[in-house]
């Protein structure tokens, strides 16, 4: 039986049929890429030029002040003054803090916490990570140096970090507070301890009428090395912690109390220095 050529009616179908096939595989690739690229771009991950055969190793570099970019903090769960909280606890480690607010991104925070940043706030961004255990850095190709720190569900609190170096003197506001029955007690201590260059702000008595062993430090979370430097002018002083803002410190005296410290004890000697804070850029 002989063969029959298709009509020119068929031959054109079947080509459109082939176009289509073959635009549609395109489309559908193109679509599976870009959802590819997306999900790991969303994820932290940006693409570079590595070439073929090319090892990335990672680079440390010296980590850049707390103080030299604008840290937000931004709270990323359900519970209440958790940006707040933690903005405090950054401000006296040093960071320079921008806006303490609800996330504007209203995302959904899936890690303990997510630090976003852009191309020149990558060291900036990883000193920060360096904060939370597990945090995620997302580069949301911002430009500037900012970091967003946004704080999610699983976030429970920072990394320990050690003690802030105690203050000078002259940087120590004090409120000197007597509660035993020796009359002047508190005048006199004031005035030794402006001349260790304290800034005495108010001399008077307890206000709580509470007897004391020797003296107690009373302090809020913003005043702990002013609190520790003071603490070292009086034997066997007692640190107390309150639920106060601000820096000043109140040293009580009670009945137990004699004299200072001498002076040369009490000095703080230099912090022994440490190697260079480093955070690690990765190579590609």
């Amino acid at each position: 039986m002989d063969d029959v050529e298709d009509s020119p009616r068929v031959q054109r179908t079947r080509r459109l049929r082939r176009r289509h096939t073959v635009v549609l595989v395109s489309v559908l690739s193109l679509m599976v890429l870009a959802f590819g690229y997306s999900a790991a771009y969303y994820s932290g991950w940006r693409p570079s030029a590595i070439a073929a055969g090319q090892t990335c190793t990672p680079v440390a570099v010296p980590a850049p002040q707390p103080a030299s970019f604008v840290l937000n903090v931004y709270n990323g769960s359900d519970r209440a003054g958790l940006a707040h909280k933690t903005s405090r606890v950054l401000a006296r480690r040093g960071y320079r803090i921008g806006k303490v607010t609800n996330d504007p991104a209203q995302g959904v925070v899936r890690t303990p916490a997510e630090v976003r940043y852009g191309d020149k706030g990558l060291d900036a961004a990883l000193l920060v990570a360096g904060l939370v255990a597990d945090a995620r850095l997302v580069n949301d190709t911002r430009t500037g140096t900012g970091v967003d720190l946004v704080l999610g569900p699983d976030f429970h609190s920072l990394k320990p970090a050690p003690p802030l170096p105690m203050p000078a003197p002259g940087k120590v506001t004090v409120n000197v507070l007597n509660t035993t029955f020796r009359t002047g007690l508190a005048s006199t201590v004031a005035a030794e301890e402006r001349t260790r260059g304290f800034h005495v702000a108010h001399v008077g008595n307890d206000p709580t009428r509470v007897v004391l062993g020797t003296a107690e430090v009373r302090y809020g979370e913003d005043g702990e090395p002013a609190a520790r430097l003071l603490a070292r002018q009086v034997q066997d002083a007692k640190m107390v912690l309150l639920p106060r803002t601000g820096a000043t410190v109140d040293l009580v005296l009670g009945n137990a109390y004699t004299t200072l410290v001498p002076a040369a004890e009490a000095a703080v000697p230099p912090p022994p220095k440490g190697p260079t804070p480093m955070v690690t850029r990765p190579g590609c």
